[in-house]
C-alpha cells in the first residue's frame, strides 16, 4: 500500500435509518428494527490508517462496519472534501507544501485553499494509525468510458484537459475495476468490452443508472446485467435492487 494518501471527495456516505409512526401502511412497509447494536467507523478505520482517506473507508468496510461517519469541509472554491478539522494542520503536510499562513489566520484553514491545492497534500497518520495495514491493499475503481479499437477493448479516462485512452492491461496494474458510462453512443459499453476487462482482471461497473420509471429502469438494468457487469451506480437504489434480484432469479 502506498504511503501517500490524498484527500479526496467522499465516496462512502453513511445512510441514516429512520423509522416512522402513525400511518399503519407505512408501519407495515418498514422493516423490523434489529436489536443488534451497530458499529460506526469513526472517520473510517482511523485507528489503523489516516482518517478520511479512501483506504481508511475501505478497510472499515472490509472489517464489516455497519456505517462510516464522514465529516465535510468547504474549500475556498466551494468544493466539499472529507475532513474533520477546519484546518489542515493536524492531518496533512500543508506547512511544507504551502509555507505561510493565509488571510491573517493562525492555522491553515481548509477554506483558505482550493480543491486543486488540497489534492497536492499528503494525509498523515495520527494517533495509532500508520500508512499501511497488514494484509490490506486498497482497491481502486476508475471512472471513464468504454471503447473498442480494432477489436481490442480500451478504457477512456476523462481528465481536466480532455480524454486519455488506456490499455486495460496497464489499467489493471493500479486499479481493481472501472466505472464505465452507460447509454452514451460515442462510447458504447458492450459485452465484448466487459469480457476483455474481466480477462484483464478488472471489474466493470456501469454509471449512472438514473431512470425513474420502474419498467424502463428494469429493462435498462437487465440489459447491462446481461452483458456481465459487476456493479451498478444508481440514483434509485430500490429499483436497482429489484432489477438485480429479478435478473438473478430468472431461470
Amino acid at each position: 500500500m502506498s504511503s501517500r494518501f490524498l484527500l479526496s471527495l467522499i465516496v462512502v456516505m453513511a445512510l441514516a435509518a429512520c423509522g416512522g409512526g402513525g400511518d399503519s401502511s407505512q408501519d407495515q412497509a418498514t422493516p423490523a428494527v434489529s436489536n443488534k447494536p451497530i458499529v460506526i467507523a469513526h472517520r473510517g478505520a482511523s485507528g489503523y490508517l489516516p482518517e478520511h482517506t479512501l483506504g481508511s473507508y475501505e478497510l472499515a468496510i472490509r472489517m464489516k462496519a455497519d456505517y462510516i461517519e464522514p465529516d465535510l469541509q468547504f474549500t475556498s472554491d466551494k468544493q466539499l472534501v472529507a475532513m474533520h478539522d477546519e484546518s489542515l494542520d493536524r492531518t496533512t503536510n500543508v506547512a511544507t507544501v504551502f509555507p505561510g499562513l493565509r488571510n491573517g489566520h493562525s492555522k491553515y484553514l481548509v477554506s483558505d485553499f482550493t480543491l486543486s491545492e488540497i489534492k497536492q497534500l499528503t494525509v498523515l497518520p495520527t494517533g495509532t494509525a500508520s500508512n499501511s495495514h497488514p494484509g490490506f491493499t486498497p482497491s481502486m475503481v476508475v471512472l471513464g468510458a468504454a471503447t473498442m479499437q480494432a477489436g481490442v477493448a480500451k478504457f477512456v479516462a476523462f481528465t481536466d484537459t480532455g480524454m486519455t485512452t488506456i490499455d486495460l492491461a496497464d489499467l489493471s496494474k493500479f486499479a481493481a475495476g472501472v466505472g464505465v458510462i452507460i447509454d452514451y453512443p460515442a462510447f458504447a459499453l458492450t459485452r465484448e468490452f466487459v469480457s476483455q476487462a474481466r480477462a484483464a482482471g478488472l471489474k466493470v461497473h456501469g454509471w449512472t443508472f438514473d431512470k425513474v420509471d420502474a419498467i424502463a429502469a428494469n429493462d435498462q438494468y437487465h440489459r447491462y446485467l446481461s452483458m456481465g457487469v459487476d456493479g451498478l451506480f444508481t440514483n434509485y437504489v430500490d429499483l436497482a435492487v429489484l432489477a438485480r434480484d429479478s435478473y438473478l432469479a430468472a431461470p
